[in-house]
């Protein structure tokens, strides 16, 4: 060294050499000349500035601020002293401290842009983003290529999470205009652009986003959003099929694209996107609930069931939950824990968000398990709701019935009655409630009024041409048989007729009991006509023609009156009748079983007239298809011409011609507006070609009989 430099210098000099080492990061070396500087000048405070830096480089943060004080003490106008005091409390998150510091930097220094850079992001760390973006453009005015788009995104979204979103979105397109290339700029602008609902713009902004990075998968999930709220639905499933390829562990993007399948009604579709979101994340009671209502609709109830359930272990089922487990378990028939799930719903006290159709499934499940006190609770609710549904009555007594309380149950609908709500069927319902009382006289009031009713409800030129309305002596014609032969559909067309009334009920059931109801009883269920007009009426119970006393009875009080007969292929109508009570739950043996039990004895009973006790305890299927003992015994009784013999294939294959052939058998005109319609068309497995060989043999020998005996073919095979 130079003897004639002075100790200043010398210090300044060790201090040039210290920056070198600190660039290096040869941290003694820049040490030790520090040291020396100071030992040649104490009051250098460029030497304590440069041990402050050294050891904030290394972490020793509470040995740096000790330099950092002292070169202020020894310079208190030295600006960059107080920028790095800035950034040391900042490492330490004493952000006050921070902002003290840089501000006495300012102070010293007003032009110094790095220090206003450094400032504005301690103002968006303290949550004052108009302070930081203040220092921000402060610092761009003093020097533009020191501020980047970083410094912006950053505090916009400061601004977006204290939802000054007009303020973030200035911040986000600053930085576009710092930097038109960057990506996320667009990705973080259109994110405020979806909260402020500007969803055109919010399109644009992720599509830029998308165009400068095709890569990054949130910004498919934002655009496929926005797309939802512009029911731009197609374009939505596209962009979030994108998303999950780019992300396919990500579960919300199967999710919201369930959602939008769910919009567009494709269930299958949502349900696979709704389990591959539990598949990724089987915590999420929320992924489980769409799944839970997808299945509702795909009516796949044991799947909603299961489902259901996951929820209600989540414990935090809505009353939602219950009520749609409650309806899935009605579907499976599962009763008595759909009536147990209905509990629940009361012990939760959510029986107030229960409508008027939940309150009837649950009441229907209470009487599946025979719970009637629960059923009858539930219509009362129901009535609650909808006092003037009539059929709700109806319920509410059969469950009062069911429940031994016959007086609650003919209460019940005269309480639909003074509602105004007595319509025809309230009344027959309320007259056969009366019957099964054995309180006759007040049945046939009720079955008189049902009638006068059905006329006013069905037949009103009736009651506005004619003034009188006259009860019927007796029914024109019976249907007497055969059962599972198509009498429903016979009937039901007939009635088409404008000069056949119908009776309250088409099947009455009153010849082949021991008419202890009485004839005034019987005329009741036929509606009353005008004196003056001829209309005709009968009835149809296909049972009539099982029994010879049926007959008798019928002709002691009505010798004159037509009777109809249909009778169907007797093998065919052995195999409805089985699965007719296969339906009804009353049959729970197998076909096979039964059509060989009843062969090994019916040739020890089958003898007319039939025996009664034979009939209803021992042969049911199998004998009822030997149609000319039945025929042979009526007509014993009822001259040949007072009978229509009909053929159900026949009245499938060409009903009009059947049709007429009825209307001239009763002396009317034929009725070519009259469609016909089919009802009580069973669905049911073929049976076995051997099965029904052996069926066919054995009937052959009586269809043959049959034919002969009334002269017709009817070409059974």
């Amino acid at each position: 060294m130079d003897s004639q430099v002075s100790p200043r210098q010398l210090a300044l000099q060790f201090c040039q050499q210290a920056k070198i080492f600190i660039n290096q990061k040869q941290w003694k070396m820049a040490v030790s000349l520090c040291y020396q500087a100071l030992k040649q000048d104490y009051s250098c405070a460029l030497a304590d500035k440069l041990l402050g830096v050294i050891y904030q480089a290394q972490g020793q943060l509470t040995i740096a601020e000790h330099w950092y004080q002292s070169a202020s003490l020894k310079q208190p106008d030295f600006a960059e002293v107080y920028a790095n005091l800035g950034s040391l409390y900042a490492q330490q998150q004493n952000w006050d401290a921070s902002v003290k510091a840089y501000q006495n930097a300012i102070q010293f220094k007003p032009n110094f842009a790095g220090v206003y850079q450094n400032i504005a992001k301690v103002w968006t760390q303290l949550n004052q983003p108009e302070a930081a973006l203040n220092a921000l453009n402060q610092a761009l005015k003093l020097q533009q290529n020191l501020i980047t788009e970083i410094d912006y995104i950053e505090i916009g979204d400061v601004l977006t999470q204290q939802q000054q979103l007009q303020a973030a979105l200035s911040c986000y397109r600053q930085a576009i205009q710092l930097n038109p290339s960057f990506f996320k700029s667009y990705h973080k602008q259109a994110t405020v652009l979806v909260q402020l609902q500007r969803w055109e713009e919010a399109i644009t902004a992720y599509k830029n986003a998308i165009e400068l990075n095709p890569d990054f998968c949130w910004s498919y999930n934002g655009l496929a959003q926005a797309l939802v709220q512009l029911n731009k639905w197609q374009e939505a499933v596209t962009v979030y099929q994108t998303t999950i390829r780019l992300n396919p562990d990500f579960c919300w993007s199967y999710y919201h694209l369930g959602k939008v399948y769910s919009h567009l009604e494709q269930w299958e579709n949502a349900s696979q996107c709704f389990e591959q979101a539990i598949a990724l994340n089987s915590d999420s009671a929320q992924f489980y609930q769409e799944l839970g209502l997808i299945y509702m609709k795909m009516q796949a109830w044991e799947k909603a069931v299961i489902t259901l359930q996951k929820i209600i272990e989540f414990d935090c089922a809505s009353p939602r939950i219950y009520i749609h487990l409650a309806e899935a378990l009605i579907k499976l028939e599962r009763w008595q824990d759909a009536v147990e799930t209905y509990h629940q719903i009361i012990n939760l006290d959510w029986q107030s968000k229960l409508n008027f159709s939940h309150f009837i499934q649950f009441g229907k499940a209470c009487s599946q398990v025979k719970a009637f006190t629960d059923a009858i609770t539930c219509y009362q609710q129901a009535i609650a709701q909808q006092p003037r549904q009539s059929w709700l009555y109806t319920l509410l007594a059969e469950a009062f019935q069911n429940n031994q309380q016959s007086e609650a149950a003919i209460e019940a609908y005269h309480q639909a009655i003074n509602l105004g709500l007595n319509s025809s069927w309230v009344l027959t319902n309320l007259g056969d409630l009366y019957t099964q009382n054995n309180q006759f006289i007040a049945a046939t009031t009720a079955y008189q009024q049902a009638g006068y009713q059905k006329v006013v409800e069905d037949y009103p030129e009736l009651t506005t041409n004619y003034t009188t309305l006259k009860q019927y002596n007796f029914p024109n014609f019976l249907i007497i048989g055969s059962s599972k032969c198509g009498t429903t559909s016979l009937y039901h067309n007939m009635i088409k007729h404008p000069q056949v009334l119908p009776a309250l009920k088409k099947e009455i059931k009153f010849w082949h009991d021991d008419l202890k109801q009485g004839l005034d009883w019987y005329r009741a269920h036929f509606l009353p006509c005008p004196q003056t007009q001829q209309y005709l009426t009968g009835e149809a119970s296909p049972n009539y023609l099982d029994l010879q006393e049926t007959a008798q009875r019928v002709f002691q009080f009505y010798p004159k009156i037509k009777l109809i007969i249909i009778l169907r292929n007797p093998v065919k109508r052995a195999i409805s009748h089985y699965y007719h009570w296969v339906r009804l739950g009353l049959e729970h043996r197998s076909l096979e079983e039964i059509i060989q039990t009843e062969l090994n004895r019916i040739d020890k009973v089958l003898e007319f007239p039939i025996q009664y006790r034979h009939w209803y305890q021992s042969i049911n299927y199998i004998a009822r298809g030997v149609y000319i003992g039945f025929i042979q015994q009526w007509m014993a009784i009822f001259p040949p011409d007072q009978f229509l013999i009909l053929s159900c294939e026949h009245l499938g294959s060409n009903p009009k011609a059947t049709m007429k052939q009825v209307f001239t058998f009763l002396g009317l005109p034929d009725s070519p507006t009259c469609h016909y319609t089919q009802l009580n068309v069973g669905d049911y497995p073929p049976i076995s070609p051997s099965l029904s060989q052996t069926l066919s043999k054995f009937y052959h020998p009586y269809n043959q009989q049959l034919e002969e005996y009334l002269g017709m073919r009817f070409r059974w095979k």
